[in-house]
């Protein structure tokens, strides 16, 4: 997540899509803009006011409802899909390299004992389970979950994708007039093989992009949307 009143901006960040390599380009056009907390002018923001208790990573609806919707609606909000195998492989390479003495350092206001031992879960089931198995056993936070509010109503109206990270997120800002010709740099980029290589079985992939129909439709939309814009 990332916030700057000086760019009208709020950056919804779901996990495993790029969210650091687009902070840290957005620190570069204001250097005051905020991620872990919101100071506007009628209100603060921590993770106290967020569903569940962690601003980073919040959701576009956990924020407009704890910014009001006439604040939200005034903003320029963007965030970025990625397609949803290539986070459930990036979710799971990440997970196992986990230690597990780190998720006992969970930190929130809110729900704290549900969240460690689901940490302790994310941690010990890739480290046993082949990627296929696990990606089918556990649920991955989508993007759709991050831009969709609770009645499904799309509320993020700027989206790129991360395989194309540095281009989209140049349309995107020139497209709501705020100027960057640098590009960005995509940190911790995935380094892993290609969804097909990890997904070779017909039945685990059948079921996966049935399991994930959502965010699937949601990155082919945007695909399209992309092409119209560019």
């Amino acid at each position: 997540m990332y916030y700057s009143k000086k760019l009208s901006l709020l950056f919804i960040g779901s996990p495993k899509s790029g969210c650091f390599s687009v902070q840290k380009h957005l620190m570069k056009l204001d250097e005051n803009g905020q991620t872990g907390k919101l100071s506007m002018d009628h209100k603060e923001i921590t993770s106290k006011d967020m569903y569940y208790g962690v601003v980073g990573h919040s959701r576009a609806w956990e924020l407009k409802e704890a910014m009001g919707e006439n604040a939200y609606n005034q903003l320029h909000v963007i965030g970025f899909v990625r397609h949803p195998f290539d986070k459930i492989i990036s979710s799971y390479f990440f997970n196992k390299k986990i230690k597990l003495s780190d998720t006992l350092k969970i930190k929130g206001e809110k729900r704290i004992l549900i969240r460690k031992i689901k940490g302790v879960l994310s941690c010990i089931a890739p480290k046993i389970l082949p990627i296929g198995i696990w990606a089918l056993i556990f649920p991955m936070k989508t993007n759709y979950e991050y831009f969709f509010d609770k009645k499904g109503n799309r509320i993020v109206k700027y989206l790129g994708r991360t395989d194309c990270l540095n281009e989209d997120l140049l349309v995107i800002l020139n497209n709501i007039n705020i100027i960057s010709v640098n590009d960005i740099p995509h940190i911790n980029q995935s380094k892993h093989k290609t969804r097909d290589q990890y997904f070779k079985n017909a039945w685990i992939k059948k079921k996966l992009s049935k399991k994930y129909s959502q965010d699937l439709n949601l990155y082919h939309l945007i695909q399209k949307e992309m092409l119209e814009i560019h």
